[in-house]
């Protein structure tokens, strides 16, 4: 069973993000092609996203200095940062808002049952997982375990457990 939701914009962020890693990956790869800037255009075709909604994405990406913009007719969008440096936590946290997942951890909740209750212990632990595992998880190993054909998940989970 899963209850977990990530909105669209951050699926559509990670996708983005996604694309251009790979982009630079085939460039590096590739010593004839020069590391360039991709349109939006190109990765909402490639993405079978609306490039009108990534137009509303990739501006909060580059404020964050995870992405750089090009003008003109070679411009676009490229990574700033090294991909094996960015993590889906970063990510995500540059397109969701900044409220608090649950009332249980937002300061400015008044709720009188917050100190004896057991059902918060339990949201702030899960919470704490889903954090740690979405920060273990870097672009790379998202397009290397789709190469490989795995599902991450499961080798993650493991670097999780040795880490804790």
């Amino acid at each position: 069973m899963s209850f977990l939701k990530i909105g669209t914009r951050s699926r559509y962020a990670l996708r983005f993000m996604i694309e251009l890693a790979e982009v630079e990956r085939a460039a590096r790869s590739d010593e004839t092609r020069r590391r360039g800037y991709v349109k939006l255009r190109t990765v909402a075709s490639s993405q079978d996203i609306s490039w009108r909604y990534l137009e509303q994405i990739a501006p909060a990406l580059a404020e964050a200095g995870m992405v750089e913009t090009g003008r003109g007719p070679l411009g676009g969008y490229r990574l700033l940062r090294n991909p094996a440096t960015l993590t889906v936590a970063e990510i995500l946290a540059v397109v969701e808002s900044d409220e608090a997942p649950m009332k249980c951890f937002d300061p400015e909740d008044d709720c009188s049952r917050r100190a004896g209750c057991a059902a918060t212990f339990l949201w702030k632990g899960l919470s704490d997982v889903v954090d740690k595992y979405l920060q273990s998880v870097t672009v790379p190993k998202l397009i290397d375990a789709r190469h490989d054909g795995l599902v991450p998940p499961d080798a993650i989970a493991s670097e999780i457990d040795e880490k804790a």
